[in-house]
């Protein structure tokens, strides 16, 4: 692979890391967020570690203030002309209105750092509708192609 290539999925593998980061704070279980995140500190021994380790909790504030970014964003339902062939109570076909697709678009960007969208069209139903794609879907493209 050329190097431009190579630097590529370098920064899209540091986007990976960062971006699986954001999403464990997000959803801030404590068991992952303790045993992933809790440094053993200098010259602590292996009991000591796992006894703080056990009482060690994190307190989630990174998802109320992703929420609350989201709300203040799509406070207002948006209106959008021009997409007859798109059901706006059901943009992602996953009955998703487009306030929900919305919504979630713009936390996967927080939490991930990018989000693609893209406007497809089912052949089957005859309709146009709209897709969420991760840095991961563009890693696995790349990767494979």
């Amino acid at each position: 692979m050329s190097s431009t290539v190579n630097n590529q999925l370098a920064k899209i593998q540091k986007m990976k890391h960062l971006g699986r980061v954001c999403n464990d704070f997000y959803i801030g279980s404590v068991r992952v967020m303790n045993e992933e995140y809790l440094p053993v500190w200098k010259g602590e021994n292996e009991q000591s570690y796992l006894t703080r380790l056990a009482n060690t909790s994190f307190t989630n504030m990174y998802a109320p203030i992703v929420d609350g970014l989201v709300g203040l964003v799509t406070a207002k339902e948006p209106k959008i002309t021009g997409y007859d062939e798109m059901d706006m109570n059901n943009v992602d076909m996953k009955h998703s209105s487009l306030s929900m697709f919305g919504k979630e678009v713009i936390k996967k960007s927080l939490n991930e750092g990018i989000c693609f969208v893209v406007a497809e069209k089912n052949a089957k139903a005859n309709r146009i509708y709209l897709k969420t794609y991760s840095y991961r879907h563009l890693y696995n493209y790349i990767v494979k192609d």
